[in-house]
């Protein structure tokens, strides 16, 4: 992306490291608003911008994999995506994509073997070229994927950076940290 290309949500990358502010007394206002709607919260910080980026909070039938419901923050968030590479316990790696460019949604061990969809766009915002869309999946299909995703991670002694500490996950380069 060149130096004054917009990324999705039309800020310029090289702005988003001023834009926008976040004020520590307007993050706790937000973390008591949805602790009082659903109990516990998670702030979802990006470790490129060092910013919060979204809020978690557990909710059954939620518009994540693990029963979360999700909501952006500052127009920051982009997308998620459950990965199938998995921490060393066992539960599967999450990957996030932040506006400032931080894109951790396909671990090195789903490359080649995950299809993706891409999307080049010129200086003007015209489509230079486009994927076809991303194929739609059988069950059979998926967990073809996930075996090789395993095989691929075990022939080559793979591990997926993550940590844990209590109340902080951090999945590479994005922390989801229980503020409430």
């Amino acid at each position: 992306m060149g130096e004054h290309e917009k990324n999705d949500s039309g800020i310029a990358r090289e702005n988003l490291v001023d834009y926008p502010k976040q004020d520590e007394s307007e993050l706790e206002q937000m973390a008591d608003f949805y602790a009082k709607q659903y109990g516990m919260v998670y702030f979802v910080r990006c470790l490129n911008c060092k910013r919060v980026i979204a809020v978690e909070v557990p909710q059954p039938g939620g518009n994540t994999a693990r029963g979360m419901q999700i909501f952006g923050y500052q127009n920051l968030f982009m997308t998620t995506r459950t990965r199938l590479d998995k921490t060393p316990s066992g539960k599967p790696m999450i990957g996030y994509e932040c506006a400032c460019g931080n894109d951790t949604r396909l671990s090195e061990v789903e490359r080649g073997v995950v299809p993706t969809h891409t999307t080049v766009i010129d200086k003007s915002g015209n489509i230079v070229s486009s994927d076809g869309p991303l194929p739609s999946l059988s069950p059979f299909e998926r967990d073809k994927m996930r075996k090789s995703v395993a095989e691929v991670a075990s022939n080559n002694d793979y591990k997926a950076d993550y940590e844990a500490d209590g109340v902080k996950e951090r999945y590479e380069t994005f922390i989801v940290e229980r503020v409430k």
